[in-house]
């Protein structure tokens, strides 16, 4: 069995789809018994939404990074500023689910959030500028999804609003921008092309008018590499047999060596994110039911890039499957050991299939 047709040649395709789901519930809060170093931090989803948890390089959550919200809501997108002192994140906390605003919270286990947007428009994947003095994200304030950066000062131990500043004014959307360390903007573009269809377009911002580095189409989710001379994102790429998925890419900022970082056939990668010094690349990867396209099950994975080609890895929790995504890495070195020790990113989601194929009730 591949894990291609795992569950495209079962008969009990809804009961295996149960069973997959049933394992990938976060398991009960446990607060630490020594400090913990946090180092990445992703969204993991559950019966309350979806929260942020600091989990280690073996996969393992450590600790839930900041309080539950009062009711069911979604803490997404996290983002470390350059200190690694704060963390950023997209929440729908005392607004309704499907809409987010923008949150700050100190980078420490049980760390207080504070609303940084105020207001009924819908923001999005907050990234900071280099200085860590202003936050840089998505919001539909202005009719639809521009870009948009708002100020940041201290005030004693917290962060508080300050100006706010539109950057972009383009009729479609753009949208996942992220911030070189020298100050310019890459983000997706989407507009539509000349027969009409929707395009998603790598543009990157640095003065004047934003420039299109790729033709897309479904160019997505990029991401600068620390010395600024790559921006990885995603891209469906198609596969014999006529499958199409997507997978981690990367181009020069002014649109040339596009060229494949790392594949993972039968799921979607997307969001990649990279290590401060360069060498790791994670990525949120979606598991789809093959008959359907339902998504099933989504992981945090990732690659050592100095590997020729990079092997892909999942941050499997020992526990086994929770559904996790967006991972964020703070500005520390990351461990390489325990990182290689994980196994290859197929295998593991093979196990999980024939795991949840056992559990499954007969039909």
């Amino acid at each position: 069995m591949t894990v291609g047709n795992a569950l495209s040649h079962s008969s009990k395709t809804g009961a295996v789809a149960v069973a997959l789901l049933a394992t990938t519930c976060s398991p009960p809060v446990k607060h630490p018994e020594t400090p913990v170093a946090i180092r990445i931090v992703a969204t993991e989803r559950g019966g309350a939404g979806g929260r942020l948890v600091v989990i280690d390089e073996a996969g393992d959550r450590r600790a839930v990074l900041v309080p539950a919200a009062v009711t069911t809501a979604r803490d997404n997108s996290a983002a470390f500023s350059p200190d690694g002192a704060w963390i950023a994140f997209a929440s729908s906390r005392t607004r309704d689910l499907a809409r987010t605003s923008i949150w700050v919270a100190p980078a420490v286990i049980g760390g207080e959030p504070l609303r940084i947007t105020d207001d009924a428009a819908d923001d999005l994947a907050p990234v900071w500028t280099p200085d860590g003095g202003a936050l840089v994200f998505a919001s539909d304030r202005g009719g639809s999804f521009d870009l948009w950066q708002i100020a940041l000062t201290r005030d004693g131990d917290r962060l508080r609003a300050g100006a706010l500043t539109q950057l972009t004014h383009a009729p479609g959307a753009e949208l996942a921008p992220t911030v070189a360390r020298d100050g310019r903007i890459a983000f997706a573009a989407i507009d539509r092309d000349e027969s009409g269809g929707l395009r998603s377009r790598i543009a990157v911002l640095d003065q004047g008018e934003p420039r299109m580095i790729t033709l897309g189409p479904g160019d997505g989710t990029p991401a600068w590499s620390p010395d600024g001379k790559a921006i990885a994102f995603s891209a469906p790429m198609a596969r014999e047999g006529g499958g199409v998925d997507s997978d981690l890419l990367a181009v020069a900022p002014d649109g040339s060596d596009r060229r494949v970082l790392v594949e993972g056939p039968d799921t979607d990668e997307s969001g990649p994110v990279w290590s401060a010094d360069g060498r790791w690349l994670f990525a949120t990867s979606l598991y789809r039911q093959v008959a359907t396209g339902k998504p099933l099950l989504s992981s945090v994975v990732y690659a050592d890039l100095r590997e020729q080609p990079p092997t892909l890895r999942m941050l499997k929790d020992r526990i086994g499957a929770v559904s996790r995504l967006a991972p964020a890495l703070g500005p520390g070195a990351l461990d390489p050991q325990a990182l290689h020790a994980a196994p290859e990113y197929r295998q593991t989601l093979r196990q999980i299939l024939v795991h949840a194929l056992s559990q499954s009730p007969d039909p």
